[in-house]
């Protein structure tokens, strides 16, 4: 594995590394409990992060955010990351299954491992190897709770038809153009608003339209 933790306690590792596909037959432990301890610290140093750093967000923003990083998918690319899958240990009926590289089983085992470290050297040990790890989602965080989503799916969920984006043009210098933008959904219209891109101005419309429509939470 490429950690970058050398353990204390080496037996937490084994323990995070035993699958109970391992030990069904003699009921040892597996790497269960820890599964669920990683999983609850790794929740944890996500929503430090967030909040950190997003101290504008509402909690329904963060927990959305929260969850679009701290998925199965996610947790599996960082398990392979870590090269983890490849140490798991498993029993010979679910190795010839391809257990080994099932979404579900790399995600559990980075949360066991997570667990082992936060036992073995506590949460800021915990925070230095998962959050550098994690900051390709971290960052993407912001997109998946863009305001442009959350209308297009609000709208969606009530049967309404896709917000309409209406360019109003530009203003400014080229090196400080100004755009503006208006949307429609469920019959208002919200705007302009404006932004250094139209992208921007689009952002600007959806947000002043989910503050108006959508409940917060």
């Amino acid at each position: 594995m490429t950690l970058g933790h050398r353990f204390g306690d080496e037996a937490l590792l084994a323990l995070a590394l035993t699958h109970p596909s391992a030990v069904a037959e003699s009921g040892a432990p597996t790497n269960q409990r820890l599964e669920f301890l990683g999983d609850a610290v790794l929740q944890l140093l996500v929503t430090d992060w967030l909040v950190a750093t997003h101290p504008s967000w509402s909690e329904g923003r963060m927990s959305k955010a929260r969850a679009a990083v701290v998925r199965k998918e996610t947790l599996a690319a960082l398990a392979d990351h870590f090269e983890i899958p490849a140490a798991l240990r498993l029993g010979p009926g679910a190795e010839r299954d391809g257990t080994r590289q099932s979404v579900n089983v790399r995600s559990d085992a980075l949360e066991a491992v997570l667990g082992a470290v936060y036992l073995d050297g506590g949460l800021d040990v915990v925070r230095r190897l998962v959050i550098p790890a994690l900051m390709p989602w971290l960052l993407r965080a912001d997109e998946a709770v863009n305001p442009r989503s959350t209308l297009q799916e609000w709208a969606a969920g009530r049967g309404l038809g896709a917000p309409d984006y209406r360019a109003l043009g530009a203003s400014g210098p080229d090196h400080a153009r100004r755009f503006d933008c208006e949307v429609s959904v469920a019959g208002q219209v919200f705007g302009p608003a404006s932004g250094s891109s139209l992208r921007a101005a689009k952002v600007a419309a959806a947000t002043l339209a989910v503050a108006t429509l959508v409940p917060a939470g």
